[in-house]
């Protein structure tokens, strides 16, 4: 009951869903945009798979079905991109406990938008890819790389999904800040 909890949502339908179900709750602030690493509008491409919609274009597991679903493009849906930095900025947020990352393949851009205030952020949860599943999305060492240049360790990798051939496709990867103590009140 007291934890505060901003959750950003791009794609129109999916925000209705997420504010449907949480605009009764104290604490809990839906934002229908995006985040990424300047401000601006950008086109979202929408899956008939919603889950997998991404800025990026779909991979080649995507492309090939992956689990047999279609990923398809069925829309391009324009979004207001915002940074981490900035929206802790503008709504006075001086400490995050968890950032957690499900952007398809966007994690770096996040992660860049969120440079100047990754000091008041303790842990970062975020999905990494061992394969392309979006054009241009960094792959596992790529994330590692970056966030152990910004103090961050790595903790824990979990949830490890293989694709159709049994080949290590994705994980779920936690990071810790070494800069702020795991007992903080932050």
């Amino acid at each position: 009951p007291w934890t505060i909890i901003h959750a950003f949502e791009p794609v129109p339908q999916a925000f209705e869903t997420l504010r449907k179900r949480f605009q009764d709750y104290e604490g809990i602030y839906c934002r229908n945009m995006a985040l990424g690493s300047r401000l601006e509008q950008k086109q979202i491409n929408v899956s008939r798979f919603v889950e997998a919609s991404s800025f990026l274009p779909n991979g080649r597991l995507l492309n090939n079905r992956v689990y047999g679903i279609d990923f398809t493009i069925e829309e391009l849906v324009p979004v207001a991109v915002e940074t981490v930095a900035s929206y802790c900025s503008e709504h006075s947020v001086s400490c995050i406990k968890l950032l957690k990352l499900d952007v398809q393949g966007y994690e770096l851009e996040v992660l860049k938008g969120a440079v100047p205030v990754l000091d008041i952020i303790q842990f970062i949860y975020a999905e990494a890819q061992f394969q392309e599943l979006y054009q241009n999305g960094p792959l596992f060492q790529d994330l590692f790389t970056f966030l152990h240049l910004h103090q961050f360790e790595l903790v824990r990798m979990a949830s490890f999904r293989a694709d159709d051939d049994g080949q290590l496709m994705e994980c779920d990867m936690i990071f810790r800040n070494r800069k702020v103590s795991p007992l903080s009140d932050r």
